[in-house]
């Protein structure tokens, strides 16, 4: 029996200098598994760079503020076909901000990757902040 961590982000620049030590040490104290998740292009390129160099390392791809670019999600859907890109997500509806972007658009989006998700068959990560309301 293992620990399976899954929603890390290890890619976080907080781990740059000490990454390495860190995921030796988790490994050695029972985490079998972990999910990195990507929060942007960026983060979701980095998070596929960790799949490829450990074994126990499995991805999840996101871009969130990133949507409104049509090239975001050919890049999305290109990491997705990933053999150790796990998920997508987290997608979802987040209301608790004022300065996050209209709801409207949130609703069109998560749609667009939920959609994106069933064409890939990739299983969903879902995030929901004050949207049941």
């Amino acid at each position: 029996m293992y620990i399976f961590d899954t929603h890390a982000h290890y890619e976080d620049e907080a781990f740059h200098e000490d990454r390495e030590e860190i995921l030796r040490l988790i490994r050695e104290n029972g985490v079998g598994r972990v999910v990195n998740v990507g929060s942007s292009m960026k983060t979701t390129v980095q998070t596929a760079e960790l799949t490829e160099k450990y074994d126990f390392i499995y991805g999840a791809a996101e871009h969130v503020m990133e949507l409104e670019e049509e090239s975001v999600y050919a890049s999305l859907e290109q990491c997705l076909k990933k053999e150790k890109i796990v998920a997508l997500g987290e997608i979802g509806l987040d209301y608790h901000y004022e300065d996050n972007p209209d709801r409207e658009i949130q609703k069109k989006h998560f749609e667009r990757q939920l959609g994106l998700a069933k064409s890939v068959k990739k299983p969903v990560l879902i995030h929901s902040r004050d949207a049941a309301r």
